[in-house]
């Protein structure tokens, strides 16, 4: 027979993004219908916050910089894209909702991006 514990961890993988060193004295005396009530409860969706004032750049005068200048916000652009994609880690793995963010990264990877072997076709009648 398989224990609590193993369920719990195989329910935490495939619902979630597996379970943390913290989670596993709990995970040994939880049920496994209290785990699925945990992650399929319904949350208030919050957004990324970042630290960062917002920065939009005239690409017309962007332009017409010198290199030195482009260097700079170029090297500016990094670091809020570093940030971005940090937070946005972050935010998806210690969510407390992580059936809905799983699932937004699974349906953005399969249906949404350009190589994704799954295309959806319009079709057009005249």
């Amino acid at each position: 027979m398989v224990s609590e514990f193993i369920k719990n961890k195989h329910l935490a993988n495939r619902a979630g993004f597996g379970i943390s060193l913290q989670q596993i004295a709990a995970f040994e005396q939880q049920s496994n219908a209290d785990v699925w009530q945990v992650y399929s409860a319904v949350r208030e969706f919050e957004p990324i916050n970042f630290n960062r004032d917002e920065v939009n750049f005239d690409y017309v005068t962007l332009s017409k910089l010198k290199a030195a200048e482009k260097k700079e916000i170029q090297q500016c652009n990094r670091q809020r894209n570093i940030e971005i994609n940090l937070n946005f880690l972050t935010a998806m793995v210690h969510s407390e909702d992580q059936l809905r963010e799983k699932m937004a990264f699974f349906l953005a990877w399969t249906f949404c991006l350009p190589g994704s072997q799954f295309k959806i076709q319009r079709t057009y009648t005249q």
